[in-house]
């Protein structure tokens, strides 16, 4: 079987960093011209986010606080 000159090459290192809600993970990744680079993979758990409407057809949402960029914005429930 021959090989694939078109296959991007990776292998992933130990996690970074990992907590009940997120791990990130560094890869080390080769290209098919040869290229190297790290690449950092971000995991997280399952989450579910809803729309909820009235019977007005408005949309219901949270005003909430986004520490890393320290801006407001509305967002849809979500968790």
């Amino acid at each position: 079987m021959g090989t694939d000159s078109t296959a991007w090459k990776f292998t992933e290192s130990d996690h970074i960093y990992e907590n009940r809600w997120v791990t990130v993970a560094k890869a080390d990744i080769e290209t098919p011209t040869g290229n190297r680079f790290e690449h950092h993979k971000v995991y997280l758990p399952a989450a579910a986010m809803t729309a909820m409407l009235d019977d007005q057809d408005r949309v219901f949402l949270m005003w909430r606080h986004r520490f890393v960029s320290d801006t407001w914005n509305w967002e849809l429930p979500a968790g």
